[in-house]
């Protein structure tokens, strides 16, 4: 018997495994870039913008499961691979709408429709994944194979105060939350009017 409390197993079990900031990062990332389209598509069909909405927290690690082992780094995480892993999810919405009956309202769902669904929602959610690592210390290409720059804002570093460097951080930390809550704030009026 363990003389450890449940408390210090808790931590061990958090601290042994993947880096869990990481896969938070890469969630948030995928439900913030297919937010908009599911805001769009939930005035029509509800169900589909909530099933988005679980795909996208679904395939939101994918682009990591794939690298190293399968496919290099640098294209799972760029424009292309935001691409292959829309494909990905566009041909299991295909083989889905094939084999089962969907309906949207009155409407039954095609394979090509349910296909085009399934690559919105997984480039999305890929995209969103890619763009939320160029936060971290992750250094990524976005728009490979379109362009070669690599880069990354390391906000972890921007936000610690213990990297405050002469208040640039500081400032820089300031500059982004203050856009952030911009954006945030035109978005949700844009979508009450």
């Amino acid at each position: 018997m363990s003389s450890k409390t449940a408390n210090q197993q808790m931590v061990a079990a958090v601290q042994s495994g993947p880096n869990t900031t990481s896969r938070l990062t890469a969630t948030l990332g995928a439900l913030l870039a297919y937010a908009p389209f599911g805001w769009w598509i939930a005035d029509a069909y509800p169900a589909f913008a909530v099933a988005g909405g679980i795909a996208a927290v679904g395939v939101a690690s994918i682009p990591d499961k794939l690298s190293p082992w399968i496919i290099p780094d640098e294209w799972t995480h760029s424009l292309l691979g935001a691409a292959a892993v829309g494909g990905l999810v566009a041909a299991a919405g295909w083989l889905i709408a094939d084999n089962i009956v969907i309906y949207a309202g009155s409407r039954i769902v095609t394979s090509e429709a349910a296909a085009q669904y399934g690559f919105a929602v997984g480039g999305l959610a890929a995209y969103g994944h890619i763009l939320a690592d160029g936060l971290t210390a992750t250094a990524v290409r976005p728009l490979w194979p379109i362009s070669e720059r690599e880069g990354s804002l390391d906000l972890p570093a921007l936000v610690d105060p213990r990297n405050n460097d002469g208040r640039i951080n500081l400032v820089g930390t300031i500059v982004i939350v203050a856009l952030a809550v911009g954006v945030m704030s035109s978005t949700v009026t844009a979508t009450m009017l």
